[in-house]
């Protein structure tokens, strides 16, 4: 009797052992070999760890509707950031997850925009939010992540700009396959080890690529002012546009007459490292 009751706690011990291991959310890191590839519809026993700049690779296989498809993707880095500084007024409600993506189709056959990576994001409170690669495209002093079918070989990379509510924290960031019914499987967890769980006021990993498009955009947007001769009211109105984008304007207190006008040389101020902070005027 008492050997019949040992064996029944042993099988209870080990069915509750087993719920409490299904229950869990465990992430594992990739074998040597390099098994960063998954294919839609598989088990995912265990979510893979995705380091930075590591390729993975999403198989959609062949059904009896569908063709087999293959993509390959990268993140080749991320960043949080409390607004965009070629973008004055996002900020006002957001924050922003901006992610370097690049996708190719390594099949045979045509890849739909559609089954590009899903994002899933985790907070810090337990809330998950699902984005794709087409957000923040209204970014676009950012963003340069083209969303377009791909023929076999074809591929696609740029800045992905990811909109997140104002004071938003980042927990865990997933990669999944597309899935029209929002059936997750979690295959790849990236690596944001380096991220900072809240933005910050300025690029902590992807800075010399954001450096590098604000500049672009800036010596756009205020070319009239780079080593040219302007009057007294293009000077004026200027103003208020350098300081929209937190640029300094010396001086700052140009005013204009109709009947007295008056010129300016407007060039570029240059921090030590080169970044433009601001348009200096000088009288002629």
């Amino acid at each position: 009797m008492k050997k019949a009751i040992g064996l029944l706690l042993v099988l209870i011990l080990a069915l509750v052992g087993c719920s409490d291991k299904d229950a869990e959310t465990t992430t594992k890191e990739a074998s040597p070999k390099g098994d960063y590839t998954h294919i839609d519809g598989d088990e995912v026993k265990e979510t893979t760890n995705l380091p930075i700049g590591q390729t993975a690779t999403f198989i959609y296989p062949k059904s009896e509707f569908l063709e087999e498809k293959k993509i390959e993707f990268t993140i080749q880095g991320v960043d949080f950031l409390t607004s965009l500084e070629t973008e004055p007024y996002a900020g006002e409600q957001n924050d922003f997850l901006v992610m370097d993506f690049s996708v190719k189709n390594i099949g045979e056959n045509k890849v739909s925009y559609l089954d590009y990576p899903t994002v899933i994001i985790h907070n810090t409170t337990g809330q998950e939010e699902t984005y794709s690669l087409e957000e923040g495209l209204q970014y676009d002093s950012v963003s340069s992540f083209s969303k377009e079918d791909l023929l076999p070989g074809g591929e696609t990379s740029g800045l992905v700009v990811i909109p997140l509510e104002e004071g938003a924290s980042i927990k865990s960031i997933f990669l999944e396959p597309f899935d029209i019914l929002g059936e997750f499987e979690y295959p790849f967890a990236l690596d944001i080890s380096n991220l900072r769980e809240t933005a910050s006021d300025s690029p902590t990993q992807l800075t010399e690529t954001l450096n590098e498009k604000r500049e672009a955009f800036l010596m756009e947007e205020f070319a009239e002012f780079d080593s040219k001769v302007v009057d007294d009211a293009t000077a004026s109105f200027a103003i208020s546009r350098l300081q929209n984008y937190n640029l300094i304007a010396e001086p700052n207190d140009i005013g204009f007459n109709m009947h007295d006008t008056k010129e300016y040389f407007a060039e570029f101020i240059r921090d030590g490292n080169g970044k433009i902070t601001g348009v200096k005027f000088t009288e002629q």
